[in-house]
């Protein structure tokens, strides 16, 4: 399958220029950070950069190419058919003119390979199987869509829909259509392009996801490993990263009086969110639920990791300790390292802009006591004109609103209220993280410092119209600090102590118990979806009589079978649109005057101002509580192109270029 082939393409691609750009990596998991023998397989990082670095660059040269034959009737075919056989003679003649380079690179792959490391691979990506899979699946004919990523995948599935079905090239938000893409889509384009390419739509959207999850967890596995020279470490990280601390378990189970099954039936039988002890902490937004409902943070935090590992031996090197102006400290080692790391964070922007802040901060902060430093300066200069670049084609008006906003989602900004909500929010990983600053030399404290300063940046500052979005750079700097958290918990744990070992495993529970039940949760939610059909009498429609250059007044949709066609909505669920940016009060006021206009002359007047080529009526607008429709207008109006009706609800479009009323 086609789908499947350009997932292998872009695996092949990004390991040929893994092996160009980065050849150092093949030889990266040799040593620890310190220059310590760790005797680490290669594949460990080098698999992961491949399919991050493929699926950078073949999403963005399709994308590209699309972009170009916009006008065309199938733009994706033509930006397939020239970019895949273009990445197969890439390949090809790589591994023709290269062939010695990389038979020995192939070479080092698995050398090394130990069962535990199999082992673990394993693991994380039946994990990742069973929760991306378990929560948007298909089966007799119906997507099946878990209530805990319902709203999240609303605009996902349209957005997907809107490239796969659409035309939806130059970009727009089909939640907002008409104006420009302030989203960062381009992870739904890859898999609407996949889905095109002949993937079915849950295929298209779990295979990647369910990759780059684990390969977070394997760039963790051996991000531990580089800093403590610990397989144990690298395993006791990669559970802490999944199930992450909090107090809410403990705490609720002390107000339930330690009744487990009280507790647990509040949550399992009424549906009442996630654990949470703090503001909005019940959405599940710090735990791995997030990584499920947003799935393009998985290739954000793999970007971070890659970036921050290829960077960490400058800080580590003894020679960060020299005089200011240092030959050491400033001059290159080369361009080639910083330039392709610049090229691939940027390129990361329109995939999760939050991922490519938190790695400039991380980086900034790793500069100020690295060598090399120009070397940085070349990353995050690339990275902010490549991020430039695309906003400057995509986004007309800014999205950004920086703010001082201290505490973060604290109830009071006192400190005794934020220091509350901090421990409230991070449990045990607060306390344990101190404690392995204290127990660290200076080398692990300064990493420690440049790993928690996205935490650091989202309880100072707020960068949108909605503080809560900053829940990424929280998971950010929490799964980079759990290899420390991990380091204090093993080495407590290695102890002949009884006492020691006792306090470790102790702590180990209190550390991922919120983590745990948490997922277990998403497990049982898992079991309350929605079901949508594949097909529809409504769907059909839209695909074949429309692409993504009309746009559809319609009621303020979330998922339904217009958003699930990938119609480019005038005006949709409007909490999306307000985060992203966008005017949603003026939308609101001309949809409201469009559905009540009393004249044709008026209705028709409104719907060329604000470009509208359809007008649906349902049930939903018939009873809104915001306006009342006049469909007799309507129909007098404009002339209407399809009717169904399925158990009581009557749906009509309007098609505003067939008048009737002249």
């Amino acid at each position: 399958m086609l789908g499947l082939l350009f997932l292998l393409l872009a695996f092949l691609t990004g390991y040929s220029l893994t092996s160009l750009l980065l050849p150092d990596l093949f030889a990266f998991t040799d040593r620890d950070y310190r220059g310590n023998p760790i005797k680490a397989p290669s594949f460990l990082i080098v698999i992961p950069s491949a399919m991050l670095i493929g699926t950078l660059v073949l999403s963005w040269t399709t994308y590209i190419i699309a972009c170009v034959f916009s006008s065309a009737e199938s733009p994706l075919a033509y930006a397939n058919g020239i970019v895949m056989p273009a990445s197969i003679a890439f390949i090809i003649g790589i591994s023709f003119f290269k062939r010695k380079q990389i038979k020995n690179q192939c070479k080092t792959l698995f050398r090394n390979t130990k069962s535990v490391d199999c082992i673990l691979i394993i693991v994380v990506l039946l994990i990742a199987s069973s929760l991306m899979i378990g929560n948007f699946y298909y089966t007799n004919g119906s997507y099946h869509i878990s209530n805990s990523v319902y709203y999240d995948f609303s605009i996902h599935l349209s957005m997907i829909r809107s490239f796969s079905k659409g035309l939806n090239f130059p970009t727009e938000y089909s939640f907002f259509a008409g104006e420009d893409i302030k989203y960062h889509f381009m992870y739904e384009y890859l898999v609407g392009n996949l889905e095109y390419l002949g993937l079915r739509l849950d295929h298209a959207f779990n295979i990647p996801s369910i990759i780059f999850l684990a390969n977070i967890s394997i760039l963790l596995y051996l991000l531990a490993i580089k800093i403590t020279s610990k397989r144990s470490v690298g395993l006791l990280t990669v559970f802490l990263s999944l199930f992450r601390s909090g107090s809410a378990f403990i705490v609720g189970l002390i107000k339930n009086h330690f009744n487990f099954k009280e507790f647990d039936d509040y949550y399992t039988s009424n549906l009442h969110g996630f654990l949470g002890m703090t503001d909005k902490e019940g959405w599940g937004i710090y735990d791995i639920i997030a990584l499920v409902n947003q799935r393009h943070l998985t290739l954000g935090i793999c970007t971070i990791l890659l970036a921050v590992m290829i960077f960490l031996p400058y800080l580590y090197s003894a020679e960060h300790k020299k005089q200011f102006f240092s030959k050491q400290l400033w001059v290159p080692s080369g361009i080639k390292m910083p330039i392709t790391v610049g090229m691939i964070v940027g390129m990361t922007s329109f995939f999760n802009g939050a991922c490519v802040i938190a790695c400039l901060i991380i980086l900034f902060m790793m500069a100020l006591f690295s060598i090399r430093k120009t070397e940085y300066l070349i990353t995050a200069v690339i990275t902010v004109v490549l991020t430039y670049i695309q906003s400057l084609y995509f986004i007309n008006e800014g999205v950004i609103s920086f703010s001082f906003n201290p505490g973060y989602l604290a109830y009071d900004k006192d400190p005794i209220s934020i220091i509350t909500f901090i421990i409230l929010l991070f449990g045990p990983f607060i306390f344990l993280l101190i404690a392995a600053a204290v127990k660290s030399d200076t080398n692990n404290r300064i990493v420690i410092l440049a790993f928690f300063s996205p935490i650091i940046f989202a309880m100072t500052f707020q960068i949108t119209t909605e503080v809560v979005t900053s829940h990424k750079f929280i998971i950010i700097g929490v799964m980079l600090c759990d290899v420390f958290v991990a380091s204090i918990l093993i080495r407590m744990l290695s102890k002949k102590s009884v006492l020691s070992i006792t306090t470790s495993a102790i702590l180990i529970v209190l550390s991922t118990i919120t983590g745990l039940y948490n997922t277990y949760l998403l497990y049982r939610f898992s079991s309350y979806y929605t079901t949508m059909k594949a097909n529809t009498p409504i769907t059909e429609w839209i695909w074949n009589n429309s692409d993504s250059n009309d746009i559809y007044l319609t009621y303020e949709y979330s998922l339904s079978e217009e958003t699930l066609a990938g119609a480019m909505l005038y005006f949709a669920y409007p909490p999306y649109a307000r985060d992203a940016g966008y005017n949603v009060d003026y939308r609101m006021q001309q949809v409201v005057q469009m559905y009540e206009a009393t004249t044709s002359e008026q209705l028709d007047e409104l719907c060329a101002t604000n470009n509208i080529r359809f007008i649906i009526v349902d049930n939903k607008n018939r009873e809104s509580e915001y306006y009342s429709v006049n469909e007799e207008n309507i129909a007098s109006t404009y002339e209407c192109v399809f009717s169904y009706e399925e158990d009581g609800n009557l749906t009509n479009i309007y098609d505003t270029e067939m008048p009737i009323y002249r």
